[in-house]
């Protein structure tokens, strides 16, 4: 799992070079929006094709959310960009669970939450942007 985490924050800081040079990432946390886990087994797996790959990254200067793709990883444009103040008043309810965590998130012109899922692994990278935008720390 180490080689995929470590392959997944390559990408997106050789994407980064490209298209932001000054601000390298801090953090970078990839989600899921869609369906949640127990959605996607009861739907016999159809769900899973609703499902969409993104990454928030924390860079020194703001918070970006990158669109991946669904079946290459590699991030493939900027979705959103916002100042690292509104990213953590954009946080909503965190939900810890076994083999995930659910959290909601605001993003800049939508009136209302997306859901998002960040997979055991990044787990601890998810706790680092949440301590790092806001200052709480999540306990397990």
């Amino acid at each position: 799992m180490r080689r995929a985490k470590a392959k997944a924050q390559r990408r997106v800081e050789e994407f980064l070079e490209r298209a932001r040079p000054n601000d390298p990432p801090v953090i970078t946390v990839p989600v899921v929006s869609g369906p949640t886990p127990l959605v996607i087994l009861l739907t016999l797996g159809v769900g899973v094709l609703r499902l969409r790959r993104h990454y928030i990254v924390v860079t020194g200067n703001a918070v970006l959310v990158l669109n991946a793709g669904m079946w290459h990883t590699a991030p493939r444009e900027i979705a959103h960009v916002m100042p690292r103040a509104v990213a953590a008043v954009s946080i909503g309810k965190i939900v810890l669970e076994p083999l995930v965590i659910r959290f909601r998130f605001r993003l800049p012109g939508h009136s209302r939450y997306t859901h998002l899922s960040v997979g055991v692994p990044w787990m601890t990278d998810f706790e680092a942007m949440v301590r790092d935008l806001t200052g709480i720390v999540i306990r397990r």
